[in-house]
């Protein structure tokens, strides 16, 4: 099972999820988004998905906006 997050702020990428929301590390690929995200803005993103799997579709997240849930 993927990494399960909550975000700590809503996040700008996509405006479905808000703080306290909980997501999951895409276990997909994600194309370099989050690599390429971190390189532009200079903040480490992930990329994270609604599904619990893991699965398609997925955004990314600077990582200082999660915390993550260990059930």
């Amino acid at each position: 099972m993927p990494a399960k997050y909550r975000i700590k702020d809503t996040p700008v990428m996509d405006p479905q999820v808000n703080k306290g929301g909980v997501v999951y590390a895409c276990t997909r690929d994600d194309f370099d988004t989050a690599i390429s995200m971190s390189q532009i803005t200079g903040i480490h993103h992930v990329s994270v998905t609604l599904d619990p799997t893991g699965d398609y579709p997925f955004f990314p997240i600077p990582t200082h906006n999660l915390e993550q849930i260990r059930d």
